[in-house]
């Protein structure tokens, strides 16, 4: 049995790592630190090391000084996991027994791969194609699932919300759960079934808190006749979904049931509350944009805020000048529109309530002239209207006037993936 050894301080990580890889039928050791890490390289003497980069007591440099220093260590594959690293700390690593850097958030098949290539061993995983997506528009949690049913992305949902729910400080989410274009059979109750439990453990009282958006038969029978989730209401139609959890007061429905979940998520609130995101639900195979194994720091970040409001264009300039990125200002959609033959931001505020060109006409604009930018929304619109027909064109973050700086740097931080 091959045996792996993993050191990273958060135990999210480790406990998912150590949950697929003993799938795998693996030894898997634990570590949560460089002095306890080291010690358990030396007694165990692994086939090979999953090692974050930031990790506490000993740095990961100091650690790989030290394998590199000892016959028994110095041979033993190491793949390190960052976020975010320069251009210097590549080359440094480049002098010790580094076989990969994968870069942060996770995505598990880049891993599981590399390890199968390291060890000559055959790694099947499940390869169902299933576009999986997780993230929170103020305390509602988005779940969409559409394709097909994907064992490994399965496993990680309940890692992933759990990822969230602590890093957001949302006690008790609203969950909208969307499937679509999914087609079913009898084989697939297991993976719903493995799919819904990692979902409402997260809440008190599904019958209120969690929706489920489809217009499947079969997931309405699923439902319905699951005893876990008989109570949970299943529509076809998403003013319904929406407009029923923003309507939910969480305090009027607080139980003791919270108790357990607080005190369980308190645990770990100091440890991943200052943390990013480290989990990806995205394989390698579906990204869109140009292979990069670390997100290297130097890029300079564009953003492009579309508003009829010069106050609100300065306002919101103001606020992201702070962070150091380029920020371009337009009055109207047109105006935009035109400056994308010189430049594409890598991000756009939109305002939806605009003379000669609406918002939705500049979303029409971007579709047509094919830019996958990410674009986050704001208007005055009531929150149900602005969900609803902004997620005719894909977008999925969203900001109600009046805005605060806080939201706005939270929201552009989740869009450029900042903090993952």
């Amino acid at each position: 049995m091959n045996k792996i050894v993993i050191i990273d301080d958060s135990y999210l990580m480790r406990n998912y790592l150590r949950e697929i890889f003993e799938r795998y039928n693996f030894e898997v050791i634990l570590s949560s630190d460089g002095f306890d890490g080291i010690t358990k390289i030396r007694n165990n003497l692994p086939d090979v090391i999953i090692l974050d980069y930031q990790i506490k007591k000993r740095t990961s440099a100091d650690l790989l000084t030290e394998m590199k220093l000892s016959k028994t260590t110095a041979s033993i594959p190491v793949i390190m996991l960052a976020s975010e690293v320069d251009m210097e700390t590549i080359l440094n690593l480049s002098k010790f027994n580094v076989a990969k850097l994968i870069s942060k958030p996770l995505k598990i098949d880049i891993l599981i791969n590399t390890i199968s290539d390291l060890l000559k061993k055959d790694i099947k995983i499940d390869t169902t194609p299933c576009f999986l997506d997780v993230h929170f528009n103020d305390d509602i949690l988005f779940i969409e699932i559409s394709e097909g049913l994907n064992v490994e992305k399965i496993e990680m949902l309940k890692y992933k919300i759990e990822e969230l729910v602590v890093l957001y400080n949302i006690e008790v989410p609203k969950i909208l759960i969307i499937i679509s274009n999914i087609s079913f059979t009898e084989k697939d109750a297991i993976k719903l079934d493995k799919f819904f439990s990692s979902i409402i453990k997260f809440s008190i009282n599904p019958k209120k808190t969690v929706k489920v958006l489809s217009n499947s038969e079969f997931i309405q029978k699923f439902v319905f006749f699951n005893k876990k989730l008989k109570d949970i209401e299943v529509t076809d139609n998403i003013n319904v979904a929406v407009d029923s959890l923003c309507n939910i007061e969480i305090r009027d429905i607080i139980n003791k049931g919270l108790d357990a979940i607080k005190n369980e998520l308190l645990v770990k609130s100091k440890e991943l509350n200052e943390e990013k995101e480290s989990l990806h639900l995205k394989f390698q195979s579906e990204k869109t944009e140009k292979n990069k194994s670390v997100f290297i720091t130097e890029k300079k970040i564009n953003i492009a805020v579309v508003d009829d409001d010069k106050v609100i264009l300065q306002f919101m300039k103001k606020v992201l000048e702070d962070k150091n990125w380029i920020i371009s200002t337009y009055e109207n959609g047109k105006f935009f529109i035109d400056s994308l033959v010189n430049t594409v931001p890598d991000l756009v505020f939109l305002d939806m309530l605009m003379p000669k060109m609406t918002g939705f006409e500049v979303l029409e604009s971007l579709k047509n002239l094919k830019l996958n930018i990410p674009v986050i929304v704001f208007s005055a619109l009531s929150q149900q209207e602005t969900v609803v027909k902004a997620r005719e064109y894909g977008i999925k973050s969203y900001i109600v006037k009046p805005i605060s700086p806080d939201i706005i740097l939270k929201k552009a931080n989740e869009a450029l993936k900042l903090n993952f």
